[in-house]
């Protein structure tokens, strides 16, 4: 539980106030001055905290190794080590930050919090408290608060970037301090912020693509750009850099454009042009492939299949048969897809697409 896990954070933050110099501490003490050097000074810290938490997101690899929980806890836990060596290791996964953020001299909570899929943290609903993910809240030397999502994957979150089951949500905050007598209950009306939010213009997936339609050689070629931001980024872009996925979420956020229909697209044909570091963290991807299982003949008559080429997000396990509660998607968005087809010779069109027309109360 809390009390637990504060325990082991006390250990931590104790060592780098009275500046222990232990091999574990040094290796950490000198991955922040290798991230942070040349940096321009900032009376905050904010210009190092990004630094070297973005840097974990994008460059430390994770090892879960279950053989890690197998013997005593007393064994060396050597994160500083393995964390000079650029890994992560998921026994490690939550003192790494806590350290980074003692190294650099900054205050902290720690933030606990429910999957608004499941509830939202309270006093009758504290459970998250014992069992769930928690996150840190960094505290910069000007007072301003800032959200660290511990990496649990090859992937990793940026700062202040939550995926949407943690957007808007009551967070409680917990200090040291309020560990401090251990005969003293804490208070009942607790610390609490609530995680910020993001709105339909934040979360946006565009993917178009330029398709050449070649009659003789029977040849669908697509040279197409995809462009993620907001939740669109924090969910789908561990796909196209790693080929990860949140196993929590609908696996339609990391399917990839062009899966659906084209069969012979290898995964390192995806290029990455550019991640954002910076809310809504847009990303963009490019890639060139061939989907000519689109394309079949029957006589004159040339027919391009488009099956999957539209793969908006849908619930495939929803049954409104019997439904009496409102139904919400997981957060609001705009998802489009844009094709320019170019046929090698002139055609007539002779049936197309129905246009659908969507009325609902929104």
């Amino acid at each position: 539980g809390p009390a637990t896990r504060e325990s082991r954070h006390l250990a931590i933050i104790r060592a780098f106030l009275e500046g222990v110099n232990s091999k574990d501490f040094n290796y950490i003490r000198r991955f922040i001055k290798a991230r942070t050097e040349g940096l321009p000074y900032d009376s905050t810290s904010y210009t190092q905290l990004y630094a070297v938490h973005n840097y974990i997101a994008e460059n430390c690899t994770y090892d879960f190794n279950k053989e890690d929980y197998l013997y005593d806890e007393s064994r060396k836990e050597r994160m500083g080590e393995y964390l000079a060596a650029g890994k992560i290791r998921d026994r490690s996964r939550y003192d790494i930050y806590l350290g980074l953020i003692a190294g650099l001299d900054l205050g902290y909570f720690t933030a606990y919090l429910a999957d608004n899929r499941s509830g939202k943290i309270s006093n009758e609903y504290f459970e998250p408290t014992v069992s769930n993910d928690y996150l840190f809240v960094a505290l910069l030397k000007g007072g301003e608060a800032h959200f660290m999502y511990p990496k649990k994957e090859r992937f990793g979150y940026y700062l202040n970037e939550l995926p949407f089951y943690f957007e808007n949500s009551i967070t409680r905050l917990l200090t040291l301090d309020d560990f401090r007598n251990y005969k003293t209950a804490i208070e009942e009306k607790f610390r609490s912020v609530t995680t910020p939010g993001s709105g339909y213009s934040d979360n946006v997936r565009n993917q178009s693509a330029s398709v050449e339609v070649n009659i003789d050689e029977q040849t669908v070629k697509l040279a197409s750009n995809i462009s993620l931001s907001g939740q669109f980024s924090t969910l789908g872009r561990g796909s196209y850099l790693y080929g990860s996925c949140d196993p929590t979420v609908n696996p339609a956020y990391c399917e990839k454009f062009g899966e659906s229909f084209a069969s012979t697209i290898r995964s390192d044909a995806y290029k990455v042009t550019g991640v954002d570091q910076d809310y809504p963290f847009k990303t963009g991807i490019t890639i060139k492939f061939n989907a000519d299982e689109s394309i079949s003949q029957k006589g004159d008559t040339v027919i391009l299949d488009m099956s999957g080429w539209f793969n908006h997000i849908t619930d495939a396990n929803l049954n409104a048969k019997n439904r009496v509660l409102n139904y919400y998607p997981d957060f609001m968005y705009s998802d489009t897809y844009t094709y320019q087809i170019k046929f090698t010779e002139e055609v007539e069109v002779l049936s197309q697409m129905p246009i659908a027309k969507i009325e609902n109360s929104y």
